[in-house]
């Protein structure tokens, strides 16, 4: 089978395609025949192995494991010893700690993963886990949004964003996303009330404070964020710059929560953690029609290095989903 994957850290040359025995399910596990995924912030901070102090769990001086990728959606295709709640072909998605999702067939812990939506095609659910499970949990878990409350989104428009402005919507918040002019008219299609040029407006220079601030852009002074939330709010740190190689990225997120301490709103920073139960609510929200998997390019399993080389030069931008088996339909899902 196929496997995309790096023997060493470095820039998007250093990833490969090549053919590796197709893995057995252990005690605990499946096989997932890949249909889907995508790439994330998170996949390529690994293949460069920054923050050093993730090498760490990575492998200190060469990666301990050839695999990438996180985002996995697909059909099970072997089951392991004691694995009762998955059988063959069941649809199923997921993110996958271990990090080997480019590849045709992955095996996965089977209490990691959930059933995949069944109104949208599966391979396209490969876009969903990272981005959205971490939107979800800065709505839900740490936003604690409530219907009528207004809530801004600084970074509207990313992968994790463009998720926080479908759900805050769909929960029956006040939108207002902050993004780059050109990417207004996507804003407002996802449910943003109003939209704010983050390139010439300064959202934090308001009279009416928010109730909530989402910011995943993480470019700004959390005292100027701050200053958009009224007494009370709450303000969330999703995300931030990540081009610092060292500590910096460590501490951060440390000084976030001590400044947030002293302030009269409520400050959280959190690091996401997928469930097969929030995965399920996921699920729910998407074949509810509230939530849409979202990317803004494909490629396919053996175009994903040239794509990753594209978007490390910049000549490709946004969200791209991977396409791997998407010929194969099975388990009722549409793999187009």
């Amino acid at each position: 089978m196929r496997q995309i994957g790096r023997d060493r850290y470095g820039p998007a040359r250093a990833v490969t395609l090549r053919d590796v025995p197709v893995p057995e399910p252990g005690p605990g596990e499946v096989r997932i025949r890949v249909h889907g995924s995508s790439v994330n912030k998170g996949d390529r901070l690994v293949m460069s192995g920054t923050p050093y102090v993730m090498r760490l769990a990575l492998g200190l001086r060469a990666p301990r494991t050839f695999g990438i990728g996180q985002d996995v959606a697909g059909i099970v295709s072997a089951v392991g010893e004691g694995v009762t709640t998955w059988k063959l072909g069941d649809a199923v998605f997921g993110e996958l700690t271990l990090g080997e999702a480019w590849a045709d067939e992955v095996v996965a812990p089977a209490d990691e993963l959930a059933q995949a939506p069944k109104n949208a095609p599966l391979v396209e659910s490969g876009s969903l886990p990272v981005a959205a499970l971490t939107a979800w949990q800065a709505v839900v878990d740490e936003g604690r949004i409530e219907p009528g409350d207004r809530v801004v989104v600084n970074g509207g428009s990313g992968s994790v964003g463009s998720y926080v402005v479908q759900l805050a919507t769909a929960v029956g918040a006040r939108v207002t996303a902050v993004v780059r002019a050109h990417h207004a008219e996507r804003a407002y299609s996802l449910g943003a009330e109003t939209v704010v040029d983050a390139d010439s407006q300064d959202f934090t220079a308001t009279d009416t404070p928010y109730d909530l601030c989402i910011d995943v852009a993480g470019n700004i002074p959390m005292s100027r964020a701050l200053r958009a939330v009224k007494p009370k709010g709450t303000y969330v740190v999703v995300g931030g710059p990540t081009d610092d190689p060292w500590l910096w990225p460590l501490l951060r997120p440390l000084l976030w929560m001590l400044r947030g301490a002293v302030s009269s709103r409520r400050v959280a920073v959190f690091v996401a953690k997928p469930t097969p139960e929030r995965l399920a609510e996921l699920c729910a929200w998407v074949d509810a029609g509230h939530v849409t998997p979202l990317f803004d390019s494909r490629c396919t399993l053996s175009e994903l290095p040239r794509a990753l080389a594209e978007i490390e030069a910049g000549d490709r931008h946004g969200k791209v989903l991977v396409e791997v088996n998407r010929h194969r339909a099975e388990g009722g899902h549409s793999a187009a």
